[in-house]
């Protein structure tokens, strides 16, 4: 198993949240990891604990499992506390701003559009492989998130058109869900902060603009990053999630009212 996508480079996946919003200083690209909490396994239990996988929230431009004053919200021990010692919980991370969810036609047609939507099915990919190894039912898997994990799990009941094969989750917990307007990759709202980050980046002048980002300093694109968010109206986040026409065919209002949904196990 293998991230789509990944990079070399340290950038963009925020370890810790500050009062500013975006952008604390403790950051790094290499953000791909979950934490598993489980209560004692008994040795030769054959049937697993119910799992439930928790997506943090940021504006899909800020946030971490773990770290600043919303820790305790994803503290999968707590959850397991409160549940009666009847859970596993999986926490996970994904990259964020420009590192998760730049778009346009360049990214199309040579990286990887959704790529922080991606990481999510990475590791819900990773859940269904590994979980019964620390005591929990892949069978039974519900997917959980708050805000912009909100606004991602219900990507991910509509994604791929609501034909996921092998199914990852039987349930989803949609909690304050953060879903702003959802472009399609090349609409001109995101191919405007694509180009915006090819300029900040000095990039523009490159035959190549999408080859320039991938070769330029990390402190170079979390800048521009910094910066596109920062001239943006309070409470607006960019980049966000688009409809990329293969893994999110159309917008999650359109494929609600379509009923084309991943359903559930019973």
């Amino acid at each position: 198993m293998s991230p789509v996508n990944p990079v070399s480079k340290n950038a963009g996946g925020f370890k810790y949240q500050n009062s500013e919003f975006i952008h604390a200083d403790d950051e790094s690209e290499d953000c791909l990891f979950l934490n598993v909490h489980t209560p004692t396994v008994t040795p030769g239990k054959k049937e697993g604990l119910p799992v439930v996988v928790n997506v943090h929230g940021g504006g899909y431009t800020m946030g971490a499992l773990y770290g600043g004053p919303i820790e305790g919200f994803y503290d999968g021990n707590s959850l397991i506390t409160h549940s009666g010692n009847g859970l596993v919980v999986v926490t996970i991370q994904y990259r964020l701003g420009v590192f998760g969810f730049l778009a346009g036609d360049e990214v199309k047609a040579a990286g990887a559009l959704n790529a922080g939507l991606l990481d999510q099915q990475f590791a819900f990919q990773w859940v269904q492989e590994h979980i019964l190894k620390f005591g929990g039912d892949p069978t039974k898997v519900t997917i959980w998130g708050q805000s912009a994990g909100a606004g991602s799990v219900l990507q991910h009941l509509i994604a791929n058109g609501g034909q996921t094969n092998p199914p990852l989750f039987r349930a989803a917990i949609i909690n304050s869900v953060f879903l702003p307007s959802q472009y399609v990759y090349n609409d001109p709202i995101p191919k405007a902060i694509y180009t915006e980050v090819v300029s900040q980046a000095n990039c523009s002048s490159s035959s190549d603009t999408l080859g320039c980002l991938r070769k330029a300093e990390v402190t170079v694109l979390a800048t521009a990053h910094k910066s596109i968010g920062r001239a943006t109206f309070f409470g607006t986040f960019i980049p966000v999630p688009v409809v990329d026409g293969t893994f999110i065919t159309q917008s999650p209002l359109k494929a609600l009212k379509a009923g084309k949904l991943n359903t559930v196990n019973k």
